[in-house]
């Protein structure tokens, strides 16, 4: 009785221990950051529904998100350029710009 007790324990353990690697492998669910939103692509073709903030499920082979940023972004562009009486002109410009979380 005592080994059949241990070999079912071992079961049990080994079959859990089994499903959490698969889990692991296959990653069942997404979680979108606050600030990010997720697109959905079913085997490459994007989707018209957009992830909010959160846990969601997904079918790990069938299903892939792309996590966009919708915070405010910064970017910076230096450049220098000539003039038509051969001056140099440096020109520092800062866009700050956002992907529009309601049409990510």
């Amino acid at each position: 009785m005592s080994s059949e007790f241990n070999s079912s324990r071992f079961l049990y353990l080994g079959g859990g221990l089994a499903l959490f690697v698969l889990a692991w492998i296959f990653k069942p669910f997404t979680i979108i950051n606050v600030g990010e939103r997720g697109v959905i692509m079913h085997l490459g073709q994007v989707q018209e529904k957009v992830l909010n903030e959160g846990f969601h499920f997904v079918l790990p082979v069938y299903t892939r998100i792309h996590k966009m940023n919708v915070r405010i972004q910064k970017t910076d562009v230096a450049t220098t350029i000539g003039t038509k009486d051969l001056q140099s002109l440096n020109v520092n410009a800062s866009i700050n710009w956002h992907i529009d979380p309601l049409k990510a």
